[in-house]
């Protein structure tokens, strides 16, 4: 399993990460909601449209944040992503349940709606006093072999318990309600 893989990584270089949760691709992060019900509504009618998603993986790469002094080594998707797609549209979707009075209100929502966004599988992130090229560089010598494609075949709603994420509830992507 590719998960299992990229696990690796995430173990050797980031442990605080890796107790965490599991490698995964994320589509919405998570914000303050006034309609929290309704997320599993929400979520429930996307993934009942929407089939298994295939996904061509393009290699270990970083990413540089042009608004805050940090960086990200994730496992890329190529650019034709159906991921770029479908992430904008579940994000203007969930934007009605977000808490406009909580602080940071739509920042994540208006970075999956831009142009700057990118479906990722996160390994490290950090700060540009550091220098990522390095760590790189120790990643790509380490010998895992990623497969070329993968199919994503569900949503996972997952919730920060305190020290960990936990798993609310999974949508199977089934495409049944087309």
């Amino acid at each position: 399993m590719v998960r299992d893989t990229i696990d690796i990584l995430r173990k050797k270089f980031n442990p605080v990460g890796f107790q965490r949760s599991l490698a995964h691709i994320t589509l919405k992060a998570q914000e303050d909601y006034v309609h929290e019900e309704m997320i599993v509504d929400v979520l429930y009618q996307f993934a009942s449209k929407h089939p298994p998603v295939e996904l061509e993986l393009d290699g270990l790469r970083i990413h540089y944040d042009k608004d805050t002094p940090t960086w990200n080594i994730h496992v890329s998707f190529t650019k034709n992503c159906l991921l770029r797609y479908l992430t904008p549209q579940l994000s203007h979707l969930m934007e009605a349940l977000v808490d406009l009075q909580s602080p940071n209100a739509l920042q994540s929502t208006r970075w999956e709606q831009s142009d700057d966004y990118y479906p990722h599988i996160s390994v490290l992130t950090g700060k540009n006093e550091i220098s990522p090229d390095g760590i790189l560089k120790n990643m790509q010598n380490i010998s895992l072999e990623l497969p070329k494609r993968i199919t994503c075949g569900a949503i996972i709603l997952k919730q920060w318990a305190g020290t960990k994420w936990k798993t609310v509830k999974r949508f199977d992507l089934s495409g049944s309600a087309n």
